[in-house]
């Protein structure tokens, strides 16, 4: 999959479901890489936010921002325009079930049956940030549609 192809889930890979980087298409090779894969990734695509999953070497670069969901910690991370200005994200998040107003919930959160109880890897995420930006400009995003 290329990163201009929208995929129509934003949550982690199954975790019977190999994870491949939408980048190079090569699969984890150990397990620090399989979470790194399972970050999803809204960055600017031609015609709008698109959604991707990279490795470390093919991870975007530049401003990333963090969306969080307020009960288990996950969230996709924004990259690119869409860091600065998040609420270009909130059509892709809506279709994706995210209640983009406070609090900011996962589609799983707000589904208490299908939530697994466990918190979701918050460190993960905040590593994640630290290691796939170069800019000092990272920091959490706003829901989108809040200016």
């Amino acid at each position: 999959m290329s990163r201009t192809q929208p995929r129509a889930v934003l949550a982690p890979t199954r975790p019977e479901t190999p994870p491949r980087c939408d980048g190079c298409g090569r699969g984890p090779r150990h397990p620090g890489e399989r979470a790194d894969i399972a970050t999803t990734w809204i960055l600017p695509g031609p015609t709008g936010p698109v959604t991707g999953h990279f490795c470390r070497d093919c991870a975007p670069t530049g401003p990333v921002a963090d969306l969080t969901c307020t009960r288990c910690g996950d969230g996709p991370l924004l990259a690119g325009d869409i860091a600065d200005r998040p609420e270009q994200a909130a059509p892709l998040l809506t279709a994706a079930g995210w209640q983009l107003t406070e609090p900011v919930t996962c589609p799983p959160c707000l589904s208490p049956s299908r939530h697994r109880g466990t918190p979701r890897r918050a460190e993960h995420h905040a590593a994640a940030i630290s290691r796939h930006h170069d800019s000092p400009r990272t920091k959490p995003a706003p829901p989108p549609g809040v200016a």
